[in-house]
């Protein structure tokens, strides 16, 4: 038999397959794969019962809104299991508080957003979802940057009153110590 050289899905590693082989376990993370018989190629990867917990505990934050822990934990996840764009695709939902543009949001956190978001759709195989998750995400980013830009109008006007008002007040004072001398 032949010896067919692929990778894991989830650490990138070799897999050991000799041809005909309908499954394996790979020796480094000790995912399970599944192989498709005609393309020799992954056809689906079994997750220890471990996995699916985990992400029942995650899913559970999320719905609770406690996206912050959430996050914290997807975060250990994808260094586990890099390849999984779902992964990805939960540290969004918990990164923008479920598409919430109500919400304040530092530069540091989008741009890890778009990191995410870049390798999700590098990884995401489901076109009909992978477009319409495009869409989403577009749709609040230009919410986001709308709601962005109105913040920073309100705040330059703000800034622009406190900067009439120390004057006028400046103005006040240099009348009031003349008066006085």
């Amino acid at each position: 038999m032949k010896l067919v050289k692929m990778v894991c899905p989830n650490c990138n590693s070799p897999l050991k397959i000799q041809e005909g082989q309908k499954s394996t376990k790979c020796e480094y993370c000790h995912t399970n794969v599944i192989l498709d018989d005609e393309t020799m190629m992954v056809k689906h990867t079994v997750y220890s019962g471990e996995k699916n917990e985990e992400l029942k505990n995650i899913d559970a934050l999320i719905k609770i809104k406690e996206y912050d822990e959430a996050f914290n934990r997807l975060e250990l996840f994808s260094k586990k299991y890099i390849y999984e764009a779902n992964i990805w695709y939960l540290m969004i939902i918990c990164l923008t508080k479920n598409f919430s543009t109500s919400l304040e949001y530092y530069e540091s956190d989008i741009i890890i957003c778009k990191d995410c978001f870049k390798k999700y759709i590098n990884l995401e195989t489901n076109d009909e979802l992978k477009n319409k998750r495009i869409k989403e995400y577009h749709e609040f980013m230009d919410k986001l940057y709308k709601s962005l830009e109105e913040k920073e109008k309100e705040e330059k006007t703000r800034m622009k009153w406190l900067n009439i008002i120390f004057v006028a007040l400046l103005a006040i004072l240099l009348i009031l110590y003349f008066m006085w001398k």
